[in-house]
């Protein structure tokens, strides 16, 4: 064979060696990984490999033989690439009042000031950390055990007047979890005992988005963010499916109202930019208070100016019974009177109903489907839980 030949193949050979190496990573040898850790959580990692490549070549020349050669090489390839690795501790967030929060290591002991929030610990994973709450928490069911076992310290409130300081750091929690609207009081007072506290906006919550944001960020802070996404995007497509199932039914928006406490000396209700509004637009209605803000104690002559389909009193969660009675009182007050003389309806929430609709929680996707079946019926049939109906069609 000619020099010219052996020169060509020669050539082809290193090229293709070289595109074998670099398609193929090889395989076998010792890897060595260094990894390190850098401020922006990125890593440096470089493998070496010692490679056998295999080429098989044919070259063919006019009035030239057709050679094959086979060239079994041995190399050394080093690869480098930038990898993102997350750093699991310490975490550094900021928090629903703005605050930058670090926390240096997984939480051990959870302190919950909120049903919310405790819902939260529950849909993450984590309640089995928790180690004092507010007395509102009663959802799931084993917190009330726990309370009353004493397992876990009941600090009162919710509201932060109520909070008991001297118990909830009697319970020695290295995280507190906390609603801005309820707690932000308190902070001044968490920072003398020496408390790390993450706030949520809670109650203040004016969008399911601010819901799944509170519920990522308890996530993060406490090392459970995976469980979180999951449980966010379970509840995005739980809500996706009434608002695809209104869309189909082409329905008319209804007005609502809901009023969240009766007295004679006026009614508290829930104003345009809560997250309670936004679960009720999505269910299928629009509030007809939507232009008050925030949660808001009107007048019975403010009442009479509304003209809703749909009177929805949330209550406090108790029985049937007691909720009827409410309804009844209601009912036969001004300006109600009238409205439900027009052909308003007038219903009531009772039981975990009541939670399930009012807690800017892991179960306010459930609420929405509630609220959908209270408001369209004819789209979703009645309720089979939790509502209990005076008047309308």
């Amino acid at each position: 064979m000619g020099r010219s030949l052996l020169a060509v193949i020669a050539a082809i050979i290193v090229v293709a060696a070289a595109v074998f190496v670099a398609v193929s990573g090889g395989a076998g040898g010792r890897v060595t990984v260094t990894v390190t850790h850098t401020q922006t959580e990125l890593a440096t990692v470089v493998e070496t490999k010692p490679v056998t490549v295999t080429a098989t070549l044919t070259v063919t020349e006019t009035n030239v033989e057709t050679v094959t050669e086979t060239l079994v090489e041995t190399k050394t390839v080093v690869e480098t690439q930038t990898l993102s690795v997350r750093k699991e501790f310490p975490r550094f967030l900021v928090d629903a009042l703005g605050r930058n929060v670090t926390i240096p290591e997984p939480p051990k002991k959870l302190a919950s000031l909120s049903p919310a929030i405790t819902e939260m610990l529950w849909a993450l994973g984590v309640l089995n950390k928790l180690v004092a709450v507010d007395h509102s928490s009663d959802y799931p069911p084993v917190v009330v055990t726990w309370k009353k076992e004493g397992r876990v310290v009941d600090v009162g409130g919710y509201w932060w007047t109520g909070i008991s300081l001297e118990k909830l750091v009697s319970a020695e929690p290295d995280l507190v979890i906390a609603e801005v609207g309820a707690h932000a009081k308190l902070l001044a007072a968490f920072r003398d005992y020496g408390l790390r506290v993450v706030y949520v906006r809670g109650g203040s919550a004016k969008t399911l988005e601010d819901v799944y944001l509170d519920i990522w960020l308890v996530g993060y802070a406490v090392g459970a963010e995976r469980n979180a996404t999951r449980w966010i995007e379970a509840m995005k497509a739980n809500v996706t499916l009434v608002e695809e199932k209104l869309a189909e039914a082409n329905v008319t928006s209804v007005p609502v109202l809901v009023i969240l406490w009766w007295s004679p000396q006026g009614i508290w209700v829930s104003g345009g930019d809560t997250f309670l509004a936004d679960m009720v637009k999505r269910a299928g209605g629009y509030l007809v208070t939507s232009k008050y803000s925030g949660w808001q104690q009107l007048s019975l002559e403010q009442l009479a100016e509304l003209r809703p389909q749909l009177i929805l009193y949330t209550g406090m969660g108790g029985d049937v019974n007691s909720t009827l009675q409410v309804l009844e009182t209601i009912a036969s007050s001004e300006p109600v009177k009238s409205m439900l003389e027009e052909g308003a309806k007038l219903c009531g929430l009772y039981g975990s109903a009541t939670s399930i609709v009012l807690r800017p929680g892991p179960r306010a996707a459930m609420g929405v489907q509630l609220l959908a079946s209270v408001i369209h019926p004819e789209v979703f049939g009645e309720p089979s839980y939790g509502v209990v109906c005076l008047g309308g069609g």
